[in-house]
């Protein structure tokens, strides 16, 4: 269930901020100018959507647009820190009134905040006369559209052992820093692919561990994976060999192999066990991976947003989106299914603003404005002049 638009207003670092989503949405720009943010609004409501859940699903003599207040909204959780409600309004506001708006297939939710009162929701269902229980069963189903996937930047790093969950298990989760992804490999290594254009043209069969393995190897020329439960430990475990001619290498834990390998894995994993109609977050996929890889990495974020999983990239790497331009260049994804959303400080101003630019079927973009990837120019011509 796909996300449509993000508005945000007097949030942070935006004054006012609205964008419509794609398949693949590409956030970009230099630090500190909201990138995250638009993520943070989405991992907010994530955090909340119980309680949102909650508020909006009672109708008030079948209105449309229902009206829920909370006396606290959970800004420190699981998902993301936020400090007080107070750190989250933008410097420069006019009023004191703070907005998250988030449209989904058939409604809208709209999250306010004035500094000294409670929080409010509203939820509008888009051209609906409907006056039937039907109409509560659509809001009820509006906090599925917040069961997203979500891979924090931060990453587990290279261990022995990892901790099991069979909650997240369960419910496809890999964690936020992706430390049960050794559990859910264990556990459905012989899972098929829930998407079937995802098999690698090396696998033989459509299970997700063959398949994690050999778009691994794509960052990691011959790797392979294996995972396990240590039932004794309470944990588990990933353990990495090479093939090289006719021969393959003993197994490896993660700690003797590169760390960008253990990095790119929850992420590879993820994008592989979605489902068309998922709608993925990821911070930094690129994180300690080789150029090649990037690119590479690239193509399979191309190739599963073209299938229909709905993927929010942040992403600060020139390779991550020239490998983007290639597999659109290559019609691994059409134009249409994904947009660039630059973010920049507006001039002599506080204030996050944000260009959309669009990746053309040549593989060209429609603008590049200064501080867009231009960094290598940048120094390029220092040298040569």
């Amino acid at each position: 269930m796909k996300l449509k638009s993000i508005s945000l207003k007097n949030f942070k670092s935006f004054e006012k901020l609205s964008i419509d989503l794609k398949n693949l949405n590409i956030l970009t720009g230099a630090n500190s100018v909201g990138k995250s943010t638009v993520i943070q609004s989405l991992l907010l409501i994530k955090q909340n959507k119980d309680y949102i859940s909650r508020e909006i699903t009672i109708p008030e003599a079948h209105e449309h647009d229902e009206i829920g207040f909370f006396e606290r909204f959970n800004l420190n959780g699981d998902y993301v820190n936020s400090g007080h409600a107070g750190s989250l309004l933008y410097i420069d506001a006019d009023d004191d009134e703070l907005e998250i708006s988030v449209s989904v297939h058939e409604s809208t939710l709209n999250i306010t905040k004035h500094t000294d009162k409670t929080w409010k929701v509203k939820c509008n269902l888009h051209d609906s006369d409907d006056k039937t229980p039907d109409y509560i069963k659509k809001l009820i189903s509006l906090r599925d559209y917040f069961d997203f996937s979500y891979l924090s930047t931060n990453r587990v790093s290279p261990q022995i052992i990892y901790p099991l969950s069979e909650y997240d298990v369960s419910v496809n989760s890999l964690g936020i820093y992706g430390q049960f992804t050794a559990h859910y490999l264990a556990e459905k290594k012989a899972k098929p692919l829930n998407i079937k254009a995802l098999k690698h043209k090396n696998s033989k069969t459509e299970f997700l561990l063959e398949n994690v393995s050999h778009w691994l190897a794509e960052i990691s020329e011959n790797i392979d994976v294996t995972a396990k439960v240590i039932p004794e430990a309470n944990q588990a475990a990933i353990t990495y060999s090479y093939s090289y001619g006719n021969n393959k290498s003993r197994e490896l834990t993660p700690l003797n192999v590169g760390f960008g390998v253990t990095h790119a894995l929850p992420v590879v994993t993820l994008l592989l066990m979605s489902s068309e109609g998922d709608v993925v977050v990821i911070e930094n996929p690129e994180a300690h991976l080789h150029p090649k890889g990037q690119a590479n990495l690239a193509k399979l974020i191309s190739l599963v947003a073209a299938q229909g999983v709905q993927i929010i990239l942040e992403t600060h790497s020139d390779h991550i989106l020239n490998g983007i331009r290639v597999a659109t260049k290559d019609g691994i994804i059409s134009p249409e299914q994904s947009k660039i959303y630059f973010f920049q400080r507006k001039e002599d101003s506080l204030s996050s603003i944000v260009t959309n630019i669009t990746i053309q079927e040549d593989g060209s973009v429609s603008q590049w404005p200064k501080g867009f990837f231009d960094e290598w120019d940048t120094q390029l011509d220092k040298l040569l002049w």
